[in-house]
């Protein structure tokens, strides 16, 4: 376009487009203040049922918005307010209003633009099939108009009288479980079972209905409409949810704070007069009743609702505490550029505008969050692993750590790549240059690996002497720290019963042998010698079972050592049975060192490792010592009690019926040796021994532990 001046033809810029109205049926409400003390709005398209939050120069500019002009609006509200406000400003809000569709849409390219949004918001069939299977939504009821109609119902528990009386029973309730606390904890052992768990859920079932009707409740009363409730799915556990998005209409950050709250206060009005019941109960199903809805109230309340990591109440308390709208993705975009200059230094500005110590605490609350849910979300993924059969939990494992830890690393790291043009050399990529050399190294430089296993330390040859039967003691031929020869005598033992046995058969015997030479040689009295001759034989069997025993009552040494422990008391005229240990022998000449490792690392362990046993008491030095034998297959049972958690030791175990010590681990048993003289202790020794594997990477160390777990697991 031109226009003819003086005879010349000077080019003139062509109007801008006049604004897109804003739609008819959106509404702005105002908001709280911000953190900063500047006022806020919030827009509210009815249609999606969305709430979008705006400051008080954007809530200026949809004021002048019927001028329909980008510049007329900044020049208007800058006369207006005494503020310089760019065109630009005004055109970068317009493409927000119409990226939310807030905006009318006249025009031919109307329907594109809308198909292109839909298009860019749509999910592909991954993308679609993630989504619904971490999180379905299912409205179930509209309440709104029954929660106005039987609100008058309910008003009378809004008020602080109640309150206080609520929070004075709370106190009497914990000093009350206080005072027998040993027997509240102990009442959880006895809902271990399925009829338990039954109960648990039950309860769980009612506190969710009494806690989100808390909240619906609530929000009607301020004027708030409750679009939807219904159920949730979060990885296939369901979780009630109640809408009280129009809780954003509301201009008191009370109302909001009182909104986000009513469900735990409700959940934990219940939870008190559950604990005041249980203390003033007898034991029955009322009690155990009681019990149930107060842990179950206490424990997800703790865990859950108030987490302010996730998406429940903690975190929209929290949002309404600071008085910042969409708080996570906010303090996300303030973490990542918080990064990116620490990193590098770009020099960019903030993505929004805060205070130094709003900003701080965003960044620190980003940070946190994004530790919390990379344990919640590799829990995620470990559970569903095991909740499928194995291909399944392979994929989804696989999907939950691709989407959730390592889609956001990477996608944080193509932005670094896009902003390569943009770095310079200054202190701050000298760190960052410094640091990720030396994390190079760190996991590719070889660096000398060891292993530290559990052991004990005890003589080679060491025996607990018990008496074969139940038997009265009737000398004692040794003392404690005594030197014995191999076949010495320990003690003698006498079993008068024993005895009284052993001569009834030999007088059966005597009678039997007298009457087969009495037995005259008649043609019919061969029947009767068999007979006779068969008793003979059952008889002297039993004669030499029982002088079997009794020369097992003479207790021996089965090698040459030292007597280090009798039992006490032990002395002639005692009586013992077969379980008591009456004497331990032990041979100093012989030593041994036997450890325990696990399944993953057995593969390591080879005869002739070095290595260093090192005793729990700091008194004594470290012994050197080589792996003589490696058993390759997994201890059905623990022979070293002082390695038992039972006993305090390190290795985890249980009992089994016979009371044997079973691990609750695959453990391989491994025999070293001192590596020079030595002294054997006469008692073992507890400890650990560290061997040394070899010049190994860490990176290299961590492939192959996890090509073993992926080959280990690959198994069908």
């Amino acid at each position: 376009m031109t226009a003819a001046l003086a005879g010349l033809t000077v080019p003139v810029a062509p109007a801008a487009p006049p604004l897109a109205a804003l739609r008819g049926d959106v509404t702005l409400h105002p908001g709280p203040p911000t953190p900063t003390g500047t006022p806020a709005w919030t827009l509210h398209d009815p249609v999606r049922n969305r709430f979008f939050e705006i400051g008080w120069l954007e809530a200026e500019m949809l004021a002048e918005w019927p001028r329909r002009d980008a510049a007329a609006i900044a020049r208007a509200v800058s006369a207006r307010n005494g503020v310089t406000l760019a065109a630009e400003a005004v055109a970068g809000f317009a493409r927000f209003l119409e990226a939310n569709q807030l905006l009318q849409a006249p025009g031919a390219d109307t329907v594109p633009r809308f198909a292109a949004l839909a298009a860019a918001g749509r999910l592909n069939p991954l993308q679609w099939l993630l989504h619904h299977y971490l999180y379905i939504r299912v409205p179930l009821v509209r309440p709104h108009r029954l929660l106005e109609a039987t609100l008058p119902l309910v008003a009378g528990l809004y008020n602080r009288g109640l309150g206080a009386l609520v929070i004075g029973a709370g106190v009497l309730a914990l000093y009350l479980i206080g005072r027998q606390w040993d027997v509240f904890v102990n009442t959880f052992q006895d809902f271990l079972s399925w009829q338990g768990a039954f109960a648990l859920a039950v309860a769980l079932t009612v506190l969710k209905v009494v806690h989100e009707l808390g909240h619906a409740y609530t929000a009607t009363r301020y004027g708030c409409r409750v679009g939807t409730m219904g159920v949730a799915f979060i990885v296939m556990w369901p979780v009630l949810f109640t809408d009280t998005t129009e809780a954003w209409k509301l201009a008191s950050r009370h109302q909001r704070l009182a909104i986000a709250t009513a469900g735990v206060v409700a959940e934990l009005t219940v939870a008190v007069i559950a604990a005041l019941l249980w203390c003033v109960l007898p034991d029955g199903t009322g009690r155990g009743l009681a019990f149930v809805v107060a842990s179950a109230s206490w424990i997800t309340t703790l865990a859950v609702n108030l987490n302010p990591f996730m998406r429940f109440d903690g975190y929209y308390l929290l949002c309404d505490l600071v008085g910042v709208a969409n708080l996570q993705e906010r303090s996300f975009t303030l973490a990542r550029w918080a990064v990116r200059e620490l990193l590098f230094g770009l020099g960019e500005p903030a993505p929004e505008a805060w205070p130094p110590a709003y900003r701080r605490l965003f960044v620190l609350y980003a940070w946190a969050v994004w530790a919390y849910r990379l344990v919640v979300f590799t829990g995620i993924a470990v559970f569903v692993y095991h909740s499928f059969f194995k291909l399944a939990g392979i994929v989804l494992f696989m999907v939950e750590i691709g989407w959730f830890v390592i889609r956001p690393v990477a996608t944080e790291m193509t932005e670094w790549w896009k902003r390569r043009g943009a770095l310079r050399w200054n202190p701050r990529t000298a760190v960052t240059t410094a640091l990720a050399g030396g994390l190079l190294a760190l996991l590719l430089a070889p660096w000398p690996q060891h292993l530290h296993a559990p052991a004990v330390f005890a003589a080679r040859d060491r025996a607990r002497i018990f008496a074969p039967i139940p038997a009265m003691v009737t000398e004692v031929a040794v003392n404690r720290d005594h030197e014995v020869a191999a076949g010495a005598r320990i003690a003698r033992l006498a079993a008068p019963d024993l005895d009284h046995d052993l001569d009834q058969v030999s007088r059966r015997i005597e009678t039997i042998e007298w009457e087969l030479d009495h037995l005259r040689p008649k043609p019919d009295s061969l029947d009767s010698r068999l007979v006779l001759l068969e008793e003979l034989a059952s008889a002297r069997t039993e004669q030499q079972g029982y002088q079997t025993n009794r020369a097992r009552l003479e207790l021996v040494a089965p090698f040459a050592g030292v007597v280090v422990g009798l039992a006490d008391g032990l002395r002639p005229g005692r009586w013992t049975d077969s379980q008591t240990v009456l004497a331990e022998l032990v041979d100093p000449r012989t030593c041994v060192v036997e450890a325990y490792v696990g399944e993953a690392d057995i593969e390591s362990m080879t005869a002739g490792l070095a290595g260093r046993f090192h005793p729990d008491d700091p008194t004594l030095a470290a012994l050197p010592v080589t792996v003589e034998r490696v058993n390759t297959y997994a201890e059905a049972e623990l022979h070293a009690p002082e390695l038992a958690s039972l006993y305090r030791g390190p290795l985890p175990v249980r009992r089994d019926d016979k009371g044997a010590l079973v691990p609750d681990n695959a453990i391989y048993r491994i025999v070293l040796t001192p590596a020079g003289p030595a002294a054997c202790p006469t008692r073992e020794q507890r400890g650990f021994v560290s061997l040394g594997l070899g010049w190994h990477s860490l990176a290299a160390t961590l492939l192959t532990r996890t090509t073993a777990v992926l080959i280990r697991e690959s198994g069908f």
